[in-house]
């Protein structure tokens, strides 16, 4: 019984552990985002509405990022649609209020931001971090949408999430680079059937055909490309199963072993919507997203 208690205190200790290195890591990005020059007018504009007075700049920078850190992250959001704003309201076209690199800036602001949002005590949160503890690229996630997905994804990886308006379902985000598996009742041969999942990922993220057709040489390719995109150009890149999709049990479960031979560097999340990985609901978060992504031009 002793024994059981401190089995839950470690466990307890741990996710406090990751909570407090969640925020750190939240705090130090969000502050080097706002450092960048395109960003000025906004810093002005989150020094008021988080009634920071400091008049030295980098001093200001650090105090608003501790702010937005500390509060909840709806709250953090808020502020940071109403200084956007503020910004936009100030000149003739709102959208010259920032450089593409600005409004850039913001998005990458916005996706650390929502990394607050987490429930790392969530069976999802537990599991994902377990499983990268444990160096594994195969995650189950709980969640209630595809949103919740990328950030909790985000998180693990730890880079900001990547969140973008659907502009096919007007009040929808999708996640930036979740990858879809295809039609998997098609191409039973397994060899044809990872051949066509690598051909459409190539697709994806080189919008054109692949030209080589060899299997390893194509994993070769893409195993590179998905490594310099994650630590390069820290994109979240995943192939993401819904577990009621149109597949055989054990035609996921051979795909999936060939991935694991092929595929080292890209991760596969299987996702349900049969549980919450997030501190609050993600069409309540989803909401605070449109409402700030709408100004940015798409």
């Amino acid at each position: 019984m002793p024994e059981e208690k401190q089995t839950d205190q470690e466990t307890e200790e741990s996710e406090n552990s990751a909570i407090n290195a969640l925020n750190k890591d939240v705090n130090d990005n969000v502050m080097a985002t706002l450092k960048h020059p395109s960003l000025r007018f906004l810093v002005d504009a989150l020094a008021s509405e988080v009634e920071i007075a400091a008049a030295d700049y980098e001093l200001r920078i650090k105090a608003i990022a501790h702010s937005l850190t500390g509060m909840p992250a709806t709250e953090a959001l808020l502020k940071v649609d109403m200084a956007m704003t503020a910004c936009m309201d100030a000149g003739e076209n709102p959208f010259q209020a920032f450089s593409e690199e600005g409004f850039r800036r913001i998005r990458k602001l916005v996706g650390w931001l929502v990394l607050l949002t987490v429930d790392l005590a969530s069976p999802s949160g537990r599991d994902g971090l377990n499983a990268m503890k444990a160096g594994t690229l195969r995650i189950d996630i709980a969640a209630e949408t595809k949103l919740g997905v990328e950030v909790l994804v985000a998180y693990l990886f730890k880079n900001a999430a990547q969140l973008r308006i659907d502009p096919n379902e007007k009040f929808s985000l999708n996640s930036g680079y979740g990858h879809g598996i295809g039609d998997l009742t098609i191409n039973v041969d397994p060899d044809d059937r990872l051949r066509y999942l690598l051909t459409n990922l190539y697709k994806e993220l080189h919008i054109l055909d692949p030209k080589e057709q060899d299997l390893k040489a194509l994993a070769v390719h893409l195993n590179t490309t998905i490594k310099i995109r994650k630590t390069v150009h820290k994109e979240n890149h995943y192939l993401l199963i819904e577990k009621n999709g149109s597949f055989s049990e054990e035609g996921l479960r051979g795909l999936l072993q060939r991935l694991d031979y092929h595929m080292n560097n890209l991760a596969t999340i299987t996702f349900d919507t049969s549980g919450r990985v997030l501190k609050i609901s993600e069409p309540e978060l989803a909401a605070y997203l449109f409402d700030i992504f709408r100004k940015i031009p798409s």
